[in-house]
């Protein structure tokens, strides 16, 4: 991440869109009164949120004046590119790192070291370690954020609030996963920092007000534990009218007991399995179903339970478009299945799935509650008489959600799905006022037309993808593909094999 100076040195260009931005090399450094003008400054935001993608000047004209466009805009904001360039001079040289694209501008990603992306990789790799190494990823991602929210600076600006949700969402992530794993090393002064940060992101967040139970209770203050549960209840009932989950109830029960503090400890890990890998297809086009994407989840996950359909005709990249999402959400618990026509009499068989891949198996074992056997088989049998009621099952899956909070699951090809899924995310949504997180699901375009269950499906967003256009190949230089492949995925890939195709 290289960029060129004005005396031609080679120098490392560091951008930070954690708190108010800034852009510095070695000991230089701009602030947001430096970048020649609020305009000038948000053409910089705006790029830089866009990671390298071009940004065409209709959307950056639609951004920084909204209805209140200017006569001449094109002019306008030529000239704030104009004058950002000459005041990134300062760091850099500010040709090298606006760069103007056909019909819009873009950042020279690979020459500037982003603060975003830097918080992004560290919760993507401590997804894989073991505690100890997670833990230092951890706290290095709360570093990076330590600056304050994303674009604070920006308080007004829609475009700079849908990334802050996003942001939030996975600051939230890193807090919970950080306080388990001090748990798990029996740092219960960390553990209780990371729960008390997690609670002022999201104070209903019920994790992290066991998992503060849990650290006072390890340290022998019991009576902090417990008022801990009646705070917790008491918002839980007086705001939202629900009770605690399961889950924490137990917990509740067990100091009250006064268990071995050890035996109700996470354990450290060695290892985790490894994250999500990108695919070695380039995404082209979709950029800004992919954004609507991510939003949509960072919203979600910080607030009540949204569901995304995501329609197209087969080989249009709706798979593609859900590998790409899966490697863009680090820090986030997320499940990923694709239903079958062959499973498609199985009940619950994509969903389960989905769900185990986001929780471990420990964690569904351990909810205590007999009636996920209906969900998920290798539960055995509950307990004896009658077997628990289609409604049962259902609730069980929210106290299972609502105690892992909040979970993300990607759903391919969901008109194959069995009638029980489908009724499953139904029953979800309509208790999503206390569910974070998101269902993201891909359906074929003639299915989506002729299936009655997926219409009855409600659903938060719907997105129709269409074939790529000729404008979209082009950006990559791939023009000459879209007659014989007429803009569909699987034939372009099939035409231009993976891994000769241009980065």
């Amino acid at each position: 991440m290289r960029a060129a100076d004005p005396a031609g040195e080679s120098t490392t260009v560091e951008a930070r869109l954690f708190g108010p931005i800034e852009v510095a090399e070695g000991g230089r450094r701009l602030g947001p009164r430096d970048l020649g003008g609020p305009k000038a400054k948000q053409v910089l935001e705006l790029l830089l949120m866009a990671r390298g993608h071009n940004v065409t000047k209709d959307r950056l004209a639609d951004q920084l004046w909204g209805e209140s466009l200017p006569k001449r805009a094109f002019a306008a904001l030529e000239n704030h590119v104009s004058v950002l360039r000459r005041h990134l001079d300062g760091v850099g040289r500010g040709r090298d790192l606006v760069i103007t694209d056909p019909g819009g501008y873009r950042v020279a990603a690979e020459r500037i070291d982003l603060d975003l992306d830097r918080f992004d990789e560290r919760i993507t790799a401590a997804g894989k370690a073991g505690t100890r190494m997670a833990r230092k990823l951890l706290s290095e991602a709360v570093q990076a954020a330590a600056r304050g929210e994303v674009l604070e600076d920006e308080p007004y600006a829609e475009w700079a609030d849908e990334l802050r949700r996003t942001y939030r969402a996975r600051l939230l992530g890193v807090h919970l996963d950080a306080a388990e794993s001090a748990l798990a090393e029996r740092d219960t002064r960390s553990a209780i920092d990371h729960a008390v940060a997690a609670m002022a992101i999201d104070p209903y967040a019920e994790r992290a007000h066991r998992l503060a139970m849990l650290a006072h209770y390890a340290q022998g203050d019991q009576r902090e534990s417990l008022a801990g549960y009646q705070r917790l209840r008491s918002l839980l009932s007086g705001d939202l009218g629900i009770e605690p989950t399961p889950q924490t109830q137990q917990v509740q029960a067990a100091i009250l007991a006064q268990e071995d503090p050890a035996s109700l400890l996470p354990r450290p890990l060695e290892r985790q399995g490894p994250p999500p890998r990108p695919s070695d297809a380039p995404l082209i086009g979709r950029r800004a179903e992919l954004s609507c994407l991510e939003a949509l989840i960072g919203e979600a996950c910080g607030s009540t339970l949204a569901i995304a359909v995501v329609e197209g005709e087969d080989g249009v990249g709706k798979t593609r478009l859900l590998d790409e999402l899966a490697i863009r959400l680090p820090g986030v618990s997320l499940g990923r299945s694709a239903c079958s026509e062959l499973e498609r009499h199985l009940p619950y068989v994509p969903l389960a799935s989905a769900l185990r891949e986001a929780l471990d198996g420990r964690a569904i074992a351990d909810a205590a509650l007999p009636a996920l056997a209906a969900v998920f088989p290798e539960l055995g049998p509950g307990p004896a008489g009658s077997p628990p009621s289609e409604a049962a099952a259902l609730e069980s899956l929210v106290g299972l959600w609502r105690s892992h909070a909040p979970l993300v699951l990607l759903l391919d090809d969901l008109h194959w799905a069995d009638s029980a899924t489908l009724a499953a995310l139904a029953y979800l949504y309509r208790r999503s006022a206390v569910l974070p997180g998101a269902v993201i699901a891909t359906v074929g375009a003639e299915k989506a037309l002729t299936s009655h269950q997926l219409h009855r499906l409600p659903a938060s967003a719907r997105i129709v993808l269409p074939p790529l256009s000729p404008e979209e190949l082009a950006e990559a230089g791939l023009e000459h593909l879209h007659p014989p492949t007429q803009g569909n995925y699987l034939p372009f890939q099939r035409i231009h094999p993976i891994g000769s195709l241009p980065p």
